[in-house]
C-alpha cells in the first residue's frame, strides 16, 4: 500500500469530537442571523438609527465571522487534488480546512495593497507561501502521472459561485524543493479539446469536470498544474471604459497540484494513485458553456438579508446562486430571491 495515502492512527474518538466541535462552530454565524431576523425588521431599523449600538453589533458579528472564515467557501482543485486538498482524498498530508479559500488574501489585499499580485498557488503575495515549495502544504507528493499529449480529466469543486472563468497552466519544474514561477506556468496554458483555454463557471455550486489536452513534447518528473479562477461577480471598468459586471479587477482563486508526465511511448497511460470517489456528487461536464439567466434579465435585486451581509461579504452571491437551485431560505435571503429562475 502507498504509505503516502495511509491515514495514520489518530484517536478516532478525538477525531469525532473535533469534527463535532467544528460542526457546532460553523453553525454559530447562522444562529446569529436567525436571532437577528427573529428580533424583527422594525427593531432592526430602530437599532440602525442608534449608531453606537450598531457599531457594537457589527463588531460582534464580524468577530464571530472571523472565527469561521470558510463558512460558505469558494472552491478548490479536486482532480488532480491540489496541495492543500490532498488530505481530503486519503493522503497523509497537512489539513488545510481553508483549501477552498486560496484567494490571494482577499480582493483588497490583492488589488489595493499588492497591485494585483498573488502567489502562484493562491497565497497572499506579501504573506507566507504555505502552498509553494518549502511551505506547509507543498509536500512534494506526485498525485497524478500522465502521458505526453494525453487528454486528462480535471475536476473543480465550487462551493460558492462567483461566475467568471477557470484557466489551467503547467510548469515543468522538475524539483519539488524549488518554487515554480508564473513565467514558467505562462509558457503552457492548457487547452480544452475544443481549443478554448477558458471554462465558464456556470453560476451554481457544483463539481465541474473538464477535459484538458497536455502539450506534445512536454515531459517532466514534476510539473506544477495551476488552476486559476477569475471571478466575475463584481463591477469594474472594461478596456473601453464601461462600468460592467465581471469587468476589470476581480477576486481570484488558485490551486496547485504536483503531477508527472512521461513520454508517450513509455508504457500505458495512468494516474499516480486512485481517483477520489465522487459517486455522490453532481458533476457537470465541460461541454455546456452557458451563461445563467435571471428573471427580468437581472439578479441584482436578490440580496442577502442585512444580518447575513454583516457577517459575510459574499451573502448576495450566495443567495443568488443557491436560490437559482431552489434552495432559498428566507432567514438568509430577501423575498426578491424567490423570483429568480430555478435551474431544472
Amino acid at each position: 500500500m502507498d504509505n503516502n495515502r495511509m491515514i495514520t492512527g489518530n484517536d478516532p474518538y478525538k477525531q469525532q469530537l473535533t469534527n463535532g466541535v467544528h460542526r457546532v462552530l460553523r453553525r454559530i454565524p447562522y444562529l446569529v442571523i436567525e436571532m437577528a431576523n427573529a428580533w424583527g425588521t422594525h427593531n432592526v431599523r430602530v437599532f440602525e438609527r442608534q449608531a453606537s449600538d450598531l457599531s457594537i453589533m457589527t463588531s460582534v458579528l464580524l468577530f464571530v465571522a472571523s472565527l469561521f472564515p470558510a463558512v460558505l467557501g469558494h472552491g478548490y482543485l479536486q482532480e488532480p487534488p491540489s496541495r492543500s486538498s490532498m488530505w481530503r482524498f486519503g493522503y497523509n498530508t497537512p489539513h488545510n480546512y481553508n483549501d477552498n479559500q486560496l484567494f490571494c488574501g482577499g480582493f483588497q489585499r490583492q488589488w489595493d495593497r499588492n497591485g494585483g499580485k498573488c502567489g502562484i498557488c493562491g497565497d497572499p503575495w506579501d504573506g507566507v507561501r504555505e502552498n509553494e515549495a518549502g511551505g506547509r502544504y507543498a509536500t512534494g507528493i506526485i498525485s497524478r502521472k500522465y502521458k505526453e499529449g494525453q487528454i486528462i480529466d480535471v475536476q473543480v469543486k465550487i462551493t460558492a459561485s462567483h461566475f467568471g472563468y477557470f484557466e489551467f497552466r503547467l510548469c515543468p519544474n522538475n524539483n519539488v524543493h524549488k518554487p515554480a514561477t508564473q513565467a514558467c506556468l505562462n509558457q503552457y496554458v492548457l487547452h480544452q479539446p475544443s481549443g478554448s483555454v477558458r471554462f465558464l463557471e456556470q453560476g451554481r455550486p457544483q463539481t465541474y469536470a473538464i477535459k484538458l489536452k497536455l502539450p506534445k513534447g512536454l515531459t517532466c518528473t514534476q510539473c506544477v498544474l495551476q488552476w486559476k479562477y477569475n471571478a466575475g461577480n463584481s463591477y469594474g471598468m472594461s478596456n473601453d471604459g464601461r462600468n460592467c459586471k465581471g469587468c476589470g479587477k476581480q477576486e481570484q482563486f488558485y490551486g496547485c497540484a504536483d503531477v508527472a508526465i512521461s513520454p508517450a511511448d513509455s508504457g500505458p497511460k495512468g494516474n499516480g494513485s486512485p481517483r477520489p470517489n465522487l459517486a455522490q456528487e453532481q458533476i457537470v461536464e465541460s461541454r455546456p458553456q452557458l451563461i445563467p439567466t435571471f428573471v427580468n434579465g437581472d439578479g441584482a435585486t436578490c440580496r442577502g438579508v442585512q444580518a447575513f451581509r454583516l457577517i459575510n461579504s459574499f451573502a448576495d452571491s450566495w443567495c443568488q446562486s443557491n436560490c437559482r437551485q431552489g434552495y432559498c431560505p428566507m432567514i438568509y435571503c430577501t423575498p426578491a430571491c424567490q423570483k429568480l429562475t430555478v435551474y431544472g
